[in-house]
Parts: structure tokens; sequence; C-alpha cells
């Protein structure tokens, strides 16, 4: 999966620093970038297990499960 990784997205999903954040207006490109260091960091490790969470449900099934879902790849998912 390839898109236009602006410079905040990049630097991002690129840092060698264990913990990063990645913080930004709406629209910045934040979800987008965790969705993919999230499959990075998942497919990249074997054994790997990973959580994905907003403090807010709603929030969380509206926006990045959805980015989620249009980014994996369909054969990732096993059920």
């Amino acid at each position: 999966w390839h898109w236009d990784r602006l410079p905040a997205q990049e630097a991002f999903l690129t840092s060698p620093i264990p913990f990063t954040c990645f913080s930004g207006g709406f629209g910045s490109g934040k979800t987008t970038a965790l969705v993919a260091k999230i499959i990075l960091l998942l497919t990249a490790i074997p054994n790997n297990l990973g959580y994905l969470g907003r403090l807010d449900g709603k929030s969380l099934r509206a926006s990045t499960m959805q980015s989620l879902d249009d980014i994996l790849p369909k054969e990732y998912i096993a059920k």
C-alpha cells in the first residue's frame, strides 16, 4: 500500500525512537500514519501482539477502524 506521505507522517513512520508522538489538527494524517505504523510493526516482528484503542469507542469505530479496514490487506485477516 502506497500513499504520498506528508513529511510529519514520514518522520513518524521511520523514527528509530521507541516511543513517538504524532500530534496535529484535524486532517493532518495522524490516523493514517498510526494505522500504517501498526501494520508495519505487527507484520515486521514475528509473534508480535498489538492493541489499537481510543478514549472514545465511537471515534474508534468511525475513524481509526475505518482507516485500518481501508489500508490493511484483506489477506492479513484470519477471521
